[in-house]
């Protein structure tokens, strides 16, 4: 009788495991032929076509690669612009998590073309914490404008306009921006 090698012994095994499982069903032996009463479709291999989630279009892509696409746009920085100065906090940083894997989960199941909305939950504290963090960076008082005396000539101070940042309106223009998964920049 002829020995065969490991490597050809684990193919036999595998094959006729694969075998066994195919006669082999959830409803017993031989069930094969009878129909089940799972009323459970498989979902697809790929998102259908067309889908999007929270604005990304994922349709035709597998579960996989979309999770690596809306996760990626989702940790985009959130551009917040006051004058020539510029700030982009990560979604993190801010306080914010996307429910990406739920998304995708919903995305399988979709009917093609639909949108598919990605949950957001937001931590109110840690916002309000990086908004107070720019109020404390652009506050600034006002100034009144002054004449003084300096080696015995006039010397004219204008005067500094105040700057107050809108703290609740900042933070609300964040939370909506964040749950709306839009990158539009905060002004």
């Amino acid at each position: 009788m002829r020995r065969f090698g490991p490597a050809v012994a684990a193919l036999l095994a595998c094959a006729l495991a694969g075998l066994l499982a195919a006669f082999v069903t959830p409803g017993g032996v031989g069930a094969q032929a009878v129909p089940t009463t799972s009323t459970d479709p498989v979902p697809p291999a790929l998102i259908p076509p067309g889908v999007t989630i929270g604005r990304v279009a994922v349709g035709g892509m597998s579960p996989e690669a979309a999770t690596i696409i809306v996760q990626e746009r989702f940790d985009l920085g959130l551009p917040i612009v006051y004058g020539k100065r510029r700030l982009s906090p990560a979604p993190n940083i801010l306080g914010a998590m996307a429910r990406v894997a739920q998304a995708v989960e919903r995305a399988r199941t979709a009917q093609p073309g639909a949108e598919v909305g990605l949950t957001v939950l937001i931590d109110g504290d840690k916002t309000r914490a990086y908004v107070a963090s720019i109020a404390r960076r652009f506050n600034r008082i006002p100034r009144d404008a002054a004449v003084f005396l300096r080696r015995a000539r006039p010397k004219i101070v204008p005067e500094r306009l105040g700057i107050t940042v809108l703290r609740a309106d900042l933070t609300a223009t964040i939370h909506r921006r964040l749950l709306a998964n839009s990158r539009a920049p905060v002004r």
